[in-house]
């Protein structure tokens, strides 16, 4: 819910930020009288306010992706009101009505960047993309120095939410570790919370070294038509059977 509700969040404040843009482009090319006193104080204002929700949604903004998109919404506002109380002081003094559509088209793309980052990151999670700044290569080489791995493959790693990383793969268990494999999967699991923080683990142990021949291989490429081939002798020994009995 934390990703959907951020990736929702980033698609309407994107739409917003294009209709300011929008209304914003119709006044660049027709200016209109603005009242710059009471456009300085609602900014000043609302700059204030932001200013205090941003100090709130500080220190959870690391761990959750919703409040993440959140505190970037309210930054954009607080640098939107920075940009309405300069341009009201200038309005003031200058009556550079124009100015006012120049200022919303800052502030639109200002909005626009914010929601473009909490939309692709909200993205890449939902499809399952591997944590940005992590790679496969990276954390199966960690992986085989732990003492008594021998290899691993089939590695996936994937983000359940902003702050839960999730992690699958084959470890190819040395021979002489077989008989300890619990503890090597134990210090594998230390390995990835500490240095990745990956907290979510499904590890298969597998040891090549001991097995003579590859049962899993044979298996997968069996063609899929021995299954019909066998329902039909399944059902053919089983009409013979019949006639026997009769």
């Amino acid at each position: 819910m934390e990703v959907f509700a951020s990736f929702i969040n980033g698609a309407s404040v994107f739409l917003i930020a294009l209709g300011i843009m929008y209304e914003a482009w119709g006044r660049l090319l027709h200016p209109e009288e603005v009242n710059s006193l009471p456009m300085f104080i609602i900014a000043a204002v609302g700059l204030a306010m932001n200013l205090v929700a941003a100090s709130a949604l500080h220190q959870h903004s690391h761990d959750d992706l919703n409040v993440r998109s959140a505190f970037l919404h309210v930054i954009g506002d607080a640098a939107a009101s920075v940009g309405v109380i300069i341009g009201g002081v200038v309005i003031y003094f200058t009556h550079m009505y124009i100015l006012d559509a120049i200022i919303s088209i800052g502030i639109g793309f200002v909005i626009l960047w914010g929601a473009w980052r909490v939309l692709r990151e909200s993205a890449h999670i939902l499809l399952e993309g591997a944590p940005r700044g992590m790679t496969t290569g990276d954390v199966a080489s960690a992986i085989r120095t732990v003492p008594g791995v021998n290899n691993v493959h089939h590695l996936n790693i994937w983000t359940i939410c902003s702050h839960i990383l999730a992690m699958s793969a084959h470890v190819d268990i040395k021979p002489e570790s077989k008989t300890n494999q619990a503890g090597v999967l134990r210090d594998i699991e230390v390995l990835l919370l500490q240095r990745y923080h990956i907290s979510h683990t499904t590890l298969q142990v597998e040891c090549t070294m001991c097995i003579a021949t590859p049962v899993l291989k044979d298996l997968h490429h069996r063609p899929r038509k021995a299954h019909h081939d066998l329902g039909h002798d399944h059902s053919h020994d089983q009409g013979h059977s019949h006639d026997h009995q009769h």
